[in-house]
């Protein structure tokens, strides 16, 4: 509930505040988004990766049966999305360095995929455990 009602207050505060050119709203507008800019890049961003290192224990991720699983996720969906991203913009015109720019800026996604692969995963894993 509360993921949605940001995403659509963030919707319709950006489409107002678009259609509107108040001077005062733009004012309101600068300000805001400076002092939003600067609380994320100096408490909540820190704050959120420095949480998320704290949860991986090394010692689990390099054991021995969670890192090969990882490293082979990763090598698929790499290869899979740099496969799809090369074939996906066929007849648009795009010579093979612009495919090949489109294939390589990708592989960033594929990690971030890869890194929230695991919550379906255990969630999985948990509701078929309650099953048995």
């Amino acid at each position: 509930g509360g993921i949605i009602a940001s995403l659509v207050m963030g919707f319709f505060l950006s489409n107002y505040w678009i259609a509107g050119e108040d001077p005062e709203w733009v004012e309101i507008k600068i300000g805001l988004s400076s002092g939003l800019t600067q609380l994320w890049d100096s408490v909540s961003m820190p704050l959120l990766f420095s949480m998320a290192g704290t949860n991986i224990s090394l010692k689990k991720v390099f054991d021995g049966d969670i890192f090969p699983k990882g490293l082979l996720i990763l090598v698929v969906s790499c290869v899979s999305r740099i496969l799809y991203v090369g074939i996906s913009p066929f007849g648009l015109g795009y010579d093979w360095k612009e495919k090949l720019f489109l294939m390589i800026s990708s592989i960033g996604k594929v990690t971030v995929q890869v890194a929230l692969a695991g919550i379906p995963l255990t969630t999985y894993t948990k509701k078929l455990a309650a099953i048995d």
